[in-house]
């Protein structure tokens, strides 16, 4: 069991259902008996309610145990996934989206290698207010919050609400987009077997520049098999 500060979050895929021993951080609270939860150290805790927590500065979360003697909050990895979101981990941080791709929250790993979720007062697992800045953000084609108020102070576009840029959230669009491609892996061996086989063509075009034939376009052919190119105007 983690050891943890009292107001510190962490995702754990062990445990069986999202947890905390603090009271005040439920937003809806209701008295239950359905029995006890043995931690890591054999030592048992009593389940006393269950209910949800929707406030800020924390995790967004349903059917949360209340549980007697627990010392941290867990956000249970198998209720967010049966909730249809999908859990991200990777070597440095865990990222948790929905089914439009949209960051709903995030974490880091520590040095103990636990996973400490993030509050970044944008966590809207259960919201069902729409952000105006995420909005926004969607339907300018994902500029830049900086952007966005540039754009509302010097009004130059026309239908976006006068919002204060406040918001603080993290695209799983953009985050893909940013991502470092690999370049292909060189094959060592043809993989053709025949002339004509495989043909790469790439047509480029209109050019600003004129060619000596007046052409505006070149057409780029390539032979997999017998590595003959050609280009043509």
């Amino acid at each position: 069991m983690v050891q943890a500060t009292n107001d510190a979050w962490y995702f754990d895929s062990g445990c069986s259902r999202h947890m905390t021993e603090n009271r005040s951080f439920f937003s809806e609270l209701k008295e239950c008996a359905s029995g006890h939860v043995t931690f890591g150290d054999g030592a048992r805790g009593r389940i006393i309610a269950k209910g949800n927590i929707d406030k800020n500065n924390l995790p967004c979360l349903n059917d949360v145990r209340y549980v007697d003697g627990l010392k941290a909050n867990l956000i249970n990895v198998s209720q967010l996934c049966n909730q249809g979101y999908s859990v991200n981990f990777s070597k440095a941080s865990c990222i948790i989206v929905d089914e439009d791709n949209r960051v709903l929250m995030s974490g880091s790993r520590q040095a103990n290698n636990c996973y400490h979720w993030i509050s970044n007062n944008s966590d809207m697992c259960h919201s069902t207010k729409e952000d105006q800045a995420w909005l926004q953000h969607r339907k300018l084609g994902h500029i830049t919050l900086r952007s966005i108020d540039k754009a509302i102070k010097n009004e130059v576009v026309v239908g976006i609400p006068n919002i204060d840029i406040k918001s603080k959230f993290l695209c799983g669009d953009c985050l893909t987009g940013k991502k470092t491609k690999a370049p292909h892996k060189s094959l060592k061996e043809c993989s053709t077997n025949s002339v004509l086989e495989l043909l790469h063509l790439d047509l480029m075009g209109l050019m600003q520049t004129e060619s000596l034939r007046g052409k505006k376009y070149i057409l780029l052919l390539w032979m997999i098999f017998s590595d003959l190119h050609g280009c043509g105007s």
